[in-house]
């Protein structure tokens, strides 16, 4: 049975109130521009963006209802485990009128209530309205593959992307300073709060049922990564591992148009594609090159490809970046400073002209502690741990007075506490450095404690490696890795699959004892052993070198005058946020090169951006955005 798969982006509110509702939709057509629907009564609105997949059917239309029109439901992923579902409720009595996902999810909720949520293998988020119980049920997978934000001042609505929502009568266009702290401390802003600050995120893993007549809602988490050790053997982790490895991506290439997959030439992106091969049936490949050398994967993907024998496609370019990155973070939505959503961005768009299906390594790096920050880390305790306790503070004291950041996080590195050390590896603006840079008032506006949001998932009963990859598989995963792969892909119309994130091979993963992930400076261990059959050699041996991104070619080169302009004249960074001394320092030594200032260069340059698009000008399509132009 050929199924009816589709990517969307998903809209509702209370009330009715169609012409809202097309407006919300219209804002997010990128998502789907194959087909709208929409359904409205005197309670809800519903609305959907339809990519087709498949077909475009109208029993595949959305929003869906259940036969006699108690349950309607808009839907944005994939079930991949919906056919077995499927035959599991029609051997409980239920009927079926079409051949979709979206009908299973809508019986399963049927027979089994919220708990179908936790049946479910896929990436989704969806909202069921049930006319007879008059409540809004809402769902979101587990690792958040896929977004779902809503608001909940009197009125309530929900979509797929925040800037929908900024549409909505109910929801101001204001900053929320607290999680603009955050933002500065990870480059994106985690948790349950948007950076805007009447709109909220649903987490990864949770449900919210919505009452709609007390307007009262409940929020149940259904499921958490867990860090329970299995006894497997050796051998029997890595035969696992590729078992599940394998399931998960046959189960992703379920389609009936040309199927392509993200090959950077790194031992994730190779294995996924040679068990992709393994599947049949052609696939096509795509890289992306910069034209400045040292950052070009297109050499090594393209031998990977030629040892695999796809249909590969190479993308050099360079690039304009004061004309890319205004359009990149209006679709970003939330704020997110990650350089890598820039060539993300223009590999989704060359892909879209020859697929509409792509399937990514994201993922495995918080699997298999494939970071090159958890190594330092690991490191990092090492150094300091035949320091005495009692001369840590002293020795910290003694780099701090030094004014060189790299000293510094090297002394929080070896000798602070943890997520002292945590921070020192990921942050733009350790804590440190963020009173150099804020205002008194704006740190007490903000109220934003770094440490302790990281100390909230530092659990003592876990490894240190373990306590860093909950860390990143609760934040960094959903709130920039994930955001960057949804915003990007869907900005060009183009479905993005991840197998790494299977809920079924992320159980297994980190179930398997840190020994097996890294050791000796070598990451990935165990997976490597497990998929030594299907990858080349030359890929095995190569370490981790992640998504190279040129940022310091592009800051001194396509952005230096416009940026620095941007930062003269921008309103939210001479608001009075920032000390304008620290502004001053962090461009000149961007101005020298000084490279451990591009982060945060880049940081405060992407608000600033995103500040003019979505608070001062309330952007509501990406048009016309040069920086020039902008400021």
């Amino acid at each position: 049975m050929t199924p009816l798969l589709t990517m969307c982006g998903i809209n509702g509110l209370t009330g009715a109130d169609k012409p809202l509702m097309r407006k919300m939709d219209a804002i997010i057509r990128h998502r789907g521009p194959d087909q709208e629907g929409i359904f409205a009564d005197e309670r809800v609105t519903l609305g959907s963006c339809r990519l087709s997949i498949i077909d475009l059917s109208p029993k595949g239309r959305m929003p869906m209802h259940n036969g006699n029109e108690t349950l309607w439901i808009v839907f944005n992923g994939e079930i991949y485990n919906y056919q077995e579902l499927r035959q599991e409720l029609a051997a409980k009595g239920h009927s079926f009128r079409s051949k979709t996902d979206t009908e299973v999810i809508l019986k399963a909720y049927e027979q089994w209530g919220a708990s179908c949520v936790e049946r479910l293998n896929g990436e989704f988020a969806f909202c069921i309205y049930d006319t007879i119980r008059k409540t809004l049920f809402l769902a979101r997978d587990r690792l958040g593959i896929k977004p779902l934000f809503y608001l909940h001042k009197g009125a309530f609505a929900f979509s797929s992307e925040i800037k929908a929502l900024l549409l909505h009568p109910a929801a101001k266009r204001e900053m929320d300073w607290h999680s603009l702290g955050a933002y500065l401390s990870f480059r994106y802003v985690p948790g349950e709060q948007t950076i805007i600050r009447d709109v909220k995120k649903l987490l990864p893993g949770h449900t919210l049922a919505l009452d709609l007549v007390s307007m009262k809602k409940k929020i149940v988490r259904y499921w958490q990564p867990s860090f329970e050790q299995a006894a497997f053997s050796q051998a029997e982790a890595e035969q696992r591992v590729l078992s599940l490895l394998e399931d998960s991506v046959r189960r992703r290439m379920v389609a009936d148009v040309p199927l392509g997959a993200f090959l950077s030439g790194g031992i994730d992106s190779t294995a996924m594609v040679a068990l992709m091969m393994k599947s049949g049936g052609a696939v096509k490949t795509f890289s992306v090159g910069f034209d400045e050398q040292s950052f070009s994967e297109v050499e090594s993907s393209r031998l990977v490809a030629e040892r695999l024998g796809t249909e590969h496609t190479e993308l050099t370019v360079k690039v304009d970046a004061a004309q890319v990155l205004p359009r990149v973070v209006w679709h970003l939505d939330d704020l997110m400073a990650d350089p890598a959503a820039v060539p993300t961005y223009l590999m989704s768009e060359v892909t879209r002209k020859h697929v509409k299906v792509v399937l990514s390594g994201d993922g495995n790096d918080e699997m298999f502690a494939g970071y090159l920050q958890y190594e330092l880390l690991s490191k990092g305790a090492a150094l300091g741990a035949p320091v005495p306790f009692a001369l840590r503070p002293m020795l910290r004291a003694a780099a701090g007075a030094v004014p060189v950041p790299y000293i510094q996080r090297a002394a929080n590195l070896a000798l602070a506490a943890e997520e002292d050390r945590f921070l020192a590896v990921t942050s733009p603006f350790t804590p440190e450095e963020q009173d150099e840079l804020l205002t008194e008032d704006a740190r007490v506006r903000m109220a934003w404690d770094a440490r302790q949001h990281v100390r909230g998932f530092m659990d003592e009963k876990l490894p240190p490696l373990h306590r860093w990859l909950r860390f990143d598989i609760e934040n960094w995963l959903p709130d920039d890795i994930l955001v960057k792969s949804d915003r990007m892909s869907l900005a060009n119309s183009l479905e993005l699959r991840v197998p790494y994130l299977d809920h079924r091979y992320v159980e297994l993963a980190l179930s398997l004892p840190p020994e097996m992930k890294l050791r000796g400076g070598q990451e990935k261990l165990l997976f490597r052993r497990a998929v030594r059959n299907i990858v080349p050699p030359e890929v095995l041996a190569r370490k981790k070198h992640g998504f190279a991104v040129p940022i310091n070619e592009w800051l001194e080169r396509d952005l230096r005058h416009s940026a620095e302009r941007v930062f003269r004249v921008s309103p939210i960074l001479n608001s009075g946020i920032f000390r304008q001394g620290s502004l001053g320092r962090i461009i000149r030594e961007h101005q020298l090169s000084r490279r451990i200032y591009k982060r945060q260069f880049w940081s405060l340059l992407t608000l600033a951006i995103w500040h003019r698009l979505h608070i001062e000008e309330a952007r509501t399509a990406p048009e016309t955005m040069e920086l020039d132009a902008l400021f």
